[in-house]
């Protein structure tokens, strides 16, 4: 794996991360009901849970390339060389 790609998954995988603890936040009770705002927690949440599905997506694309890249060198540790 090349640091292009590493980076490109670290950087997947902490948006990922990002995201879900915003839905966890909204999700968990920290906005107050009674004062419509739970409305836009709703759709921060869709939004965010939207994008989620897109990173996973994209991570598991790149992960599944990275890994097949692995198994045709066929040397162990080749991954992390490409």
């Amino acid at each position: 794996m090349n640091k292009q790609t590493l980076v490109h998954l670290t950087h997947l995988h902490t948006n990922l991360n990002t995201f879900g603890a915003v839905v966890a936040l909204l999700e968990g009770g920290l906005v107050y009901s009674g004062t419509n705002s739970e409305k836009c927690a709703n759709r921060v949440i869709d939004l965010c849970k939207s994008e989620m599905d897109r990173l996973i997506a994209l991570h598991d694309a790149l992960r599944e390339k990275v890994l097949k890249g692995a198994a045709r060198c066929g040397r162990a540790g080749c991954h992390l060389m490409h």
